[in-house]
């Protein structure tokens, strides 16, 4: 009797190490190609490489230790990977034609990469992460009508990097609510670009760099209690603008704006609440049409500081500080 009921144990024990065992593996290579799996529970893995034609690929994985990685080298490409909960990474890598790449996770150790890479062609990734230890890094380099989104609510650290390249009528957005948010945005190229900086919570940090464009937009907006601090730079661009806003009581704001090498460029800062401190310079050559620079600074209540520098061209400049 002991001996049978110490086999049904070592049975039920088996049973449940073989249920918690998802993996997957999907290659597809030529022609119509479309994939899709779904893991529900526990060690999840997911690996799909596709390499041409008219590729899909759409991954859920619900609980646990999600892992999902997706590589498809060209055509019409568009992959939806969705993380439900635990262990959260996922990594596309995308290299060129129509691409498209939808990445949600969310609960716990989310980390995301997006590549639509040297190739790249109608590309566009959003991201969407919502608690614990977000990550995200998406480039775009090869060129096109980039567009990136990435949302981020929750936890104590919310990072994101994108990188877009050559672009135009493209859109950078990015949205982080919580503690110690980080976003770094880099734009190379092309015109009427827009980058939209939204950071709700405490400790944020926004670096933005534009460079080779024009009438390209950058806003930043930062809101909360705590230091927030800005560096927005636009280098070699014409018509371009930077505005940045700081709101909430703390001991930090701080915004560093530059525009250099560029005409007919503006820039608007914005600043409420305890430790402000801004520095604007905008370097500019003379248009033909004439005009050029542009700054307005307004800091309103406690510790005031701000230095505008302007070199060429219509300048124009108001600081107002209150208190």
């Amino acid at each position: 009797m002991k001996k049978v009921i110490f086999c049904g144990t070592a049975l039920m024990i088996c049973s449940l190490a073989l249920a918690q065992t998802n993996d997957s593996y999907v290659s597809q290579v030529g022609t119509g190609n479309y994939g899709n799996v779904t893991q529900t529970g526990s060690l999840n893995d997911s690996d799909i490489n596709v390499l041409g034609d008219n590729n899909g690929t759409d991954v859920t994985q619900l609980g646990s230790s999600n892992i999902s990685e997706a590589i498809i080298e060209g055509d019409d490409n568009s992959i939806t990977i969705f993380q439900d909960g635990i262990l959260n990474s996922s990594t596309l890598n995308v290299f060129g034609d129509a691409n498209l790449a939808d990445v949600n996770q969310f609960g716990n150790d989310n980390i995301s990469l997006i590549d639509q890479i040297d190739g790249s062609a109608g590309n566009s990734a959003f991201v969407d992460q919502d608690g614990y230890f977000q990550d995200s890094k998406i480039t775009q380099k090869g060129g096109n009508d980039n567009l990136a989104t990435v949302v981020q609510i929750g936890s104590a650290k919310n990072e994101s990097r994108i990188t877009q390249q050559d672009a135009s009528l493209s859109s950078a957005d990015v949205y982080q609510n919580g503690e110690g948010n980080i976003s770094n945005v880099r734009m190379v190229g092309g015109t009427n670009n827009t980058v939209d900086i939204d950071q709700d919570g405490t400790n944020h940090n926004s670096r933005v760099s534009n460079a080779f464009g024009a009438d390209n937009s950058v806003t930043v907006d930062q809101n909360g209690l705590g230091g927030h601090k800005s560096n927005a730079e636009q280098f070699a661009t014409y018509g371009s603008s930077i505005t940045v806003t700081q709101t909430g009581d703390g001991l930090r704001h701080d915004s560093f704006v530059r525009q250099e090498l560029g005409t007919a460029n503006m820039a608007n800062v914005t600043q409420n609440g305890s430790g402000q401190w801004s520095s604007v310079r905008q370097r500019g050559q003379p248009h033909p049409a004439g005009g050029g620079n542009m700054a307005t600074v307004n800091q309103m209540g406690d510790m005031h500081m701000s230095t505008v520098i302007q070199t060429g061209a219509a300048n124009v400049v108001t600081v107002t500080q209150s208190n």
